[in-house]
């Protein structure tokens, strides 16, 4: 039987990727910062362990009680929604050190026991807003587009060995709170001080409103994804969700390869772009 360590387990996205992988039959560890009871059903194949991916002594500790795993999944991340010229750098860094850093201390930690054996899977969840661009998320989106470069080569480094490293771009879902984790309840104006506010703020209202609409954000074609979801948290709606292996999204081969460029603009063009760079087909040399 197989076991996937999930940071992150104990809300939202990766709540629902163990439940969904103890449902498979898998046995699951769920990490979290404050491990606590109720967060999943009581069950011998579901383990808590706590894991602060900030922490370098507590990614040992945990990985040294968990054991032999075959899958990390890297979920455990912070949102951030502020004007960067307004949020302080301690802030930014605090993002960078969950979502990008503590992504590559865990990964640091296994791969040497996945490289000995010959295999193994690292699965970094990023976020659908790589794909498209909005006022207010600069700082959070760069932390997961770092990800989605750090995942792209370390594929190719690991290949080798036999072990494969995927990065997985979740779609909007409604119920997971990300606003209010990320705001902490703070109005619009506290996130954007006075002198950092255009003088109109129907441009910023516009492009929110194309890039974080629920039909926009709930529409797999928008995200070119090969995978829908539908994690129970998300009631009846499906979750469009991309995933798979970074070294055949970012090529293209055969007679379409050829630069591509994604206009600086808010809306759908961006992603059918994308939408179809990453569906090319592999022609056979």
């Amino acid at each position: 039987m197989k076991t996937v360590l999930i940071t992150g387990a104990s809300s939202g996205y990766g709540r629902e990727i163990a439940l969904h992988f103890h449902a498979q039959g898998w046995n699951v560890i769920a990490t979290m910062r404050t491990p606590r009871a109720g967060v999943l059903p009581e069950s011998d194949r579901i383990r808590l362990i706590q894991l602060d991916v900030t922490d370098a002594a507590s990614i040992t500790a945990a990985f040294e009680a968990a054991g032999p795993i075959d899958v990390l999944v890297n979920n455990a991340g912070i949102p951030s929604i502020s004007v960067f010229e307004g949020m302080p750098m301690a802030r930014v860094r605090e993002v960078f050190e969950t979502n990008t850093f503590g992504v590559m201390a865990t990964t640091q930690a296994v791969l040497p026991r996945f490289r000995e054996r010959g295999s193994g899977v690292v699965v970094n969840v990023t976020s659908s807003v790589v794909l498209g661009h909005m006022p207010l998320s600069a700082v959070y989106k760069a932390s997961k587009m770092a990800v989605e470069g750090f995942t792209a080569s370390l594929a190719l480094e690991l290949a080798p060995f036999g072990v494969q490293a995927k990065t997985v771009e979740p779609g909007a879902c409604l119920t997971t709170n990300f606003a209010a984790n990320a705001t902490n309840g703070a109005s619009l104006d506290e996130l954007v001080p006075a002198p950092t506010r255009p003088g109109r703020r129907r441009p910023w209202a516009r492009s929110r409103a194309r890039t974080c609409s629920p039909r926009r954000a709930m529409s797999p074609r928008r995200y070119g994804g090969p995978c829908t979801t539908r994690p129970a948290s998300c009631g009846s709606r499906p979750v469009p969700t991309r995933s798979g292996s970074p070294r055949r999204s970012d090529r293209l081969t055969g007679r379409r390869a050829g630069p591509v460029s994604l206009p600086d603009t808010v809306g759908p063009r961006p992603a059918r772009i994308l939408a179809r760079r990453t569906s090319c087909p592999r022609v056979p040399q």
